[in-house]
């Protein structure tokens, strides 16, 4: 816990004498705002080297402030660990831990029970084969729109979490009932989010489940534990 507060206050730090040099040092107005971005994801100048040095210090305290954030909360009881492919996760102890429902399950919890629109769910797997692409493209089979056409459009996004590669889905419509790891009936007006982690020991898979009212009260909580993992 000391190591991870010590590496946040010296990242801060590094980003503060960044930006607390005399205006002679400024870039000019053209270079601000999306220009330092665009620098940043070309950095071929001194000026644009800089701009991507200062968006990865500001990565990394992000990414250590959100660490030890899931620390903390499961300090204080308000998260409980979970371990999968060599990355840990804070998951809130209001999700309730039960045994997993199969053998590919590393772990499983309740979000919310069935109260007439189904359970809500997040399960948690190891390796389950195939790329991130074409686990997405059957987990897109396993959400129909009401002409029960398969959803054309999934929300993914990429992105670097503690040096981890995570691919995010979110999708909504109705849950096909009868398909593997899915609900034994269909389910309308659900929500379907999942996680694709590329940890140090092999693909972690994490599924999120449920009622879209039970879902969309939980995106907070889900994004806080997708935010917040690390490696082990």
């Amino acid at each position: 816990m000391l190591r991870t507060i010590t590496s946040i206050t010296l990242l801060l730090s590094i980003a503060g004498l960044a930006t607390g040099c005399d205006d002679s040092s400024k870039p000019p107005a053209s270079a601000t705002g999306q220009g330092i971005n665009n620098l940043a994801e070309s950095p071929s100048s001194l000026l644009g080297k800089s701009a991507a040095r200062g968006r990865d210090v500001a990565r990394d305290a992000v990414n250590y402030q959100n660490e030890a954030s899931g620390i903390a909360a499961e300090g204080t009881g308000e998260a409980q660990p979970v371990t999968v492919s060599g990355v840990g996760l804070s998951v809130p102890t209001s999700w309730t831990s039960r045994k997993p429902s199969s053998s590919m399950r590393v772990a499983e919890f309740v979000v919310a029970p069935d109260s007439g629109g189904g359970e809500t769910v997040v399960a948690f797997f190891g390796s389950i084969g195939g790329d991130a692409i074409s686990n997405i493209e059957r987990w897109r089979q396993q959400v129909v729109n009401p002409e029960g056409a398969s959803v054309e459009e999934t929300n993914t996004k990429v992105r670097t979490v503690s040096g981890i590669k995570v691919t995010t889905v979110s999708m909504d419509g109705t849950l096909k009932g009868g398909t593997m790891g899915g609900p034994a009936k269909d389910m309308p007006n659900s929500g379907f989010r999942a996680a694709i982690i590329e940890g140090p020991k092999g693909s972690a898979y994490i599924k999120f489940t449920g009622p879209i009212s039970v879902i969309s009260q939980n995106e907070g909580a889900w994004e806080a534990m997708i935010s917040g993992m690390r490696k082990q």
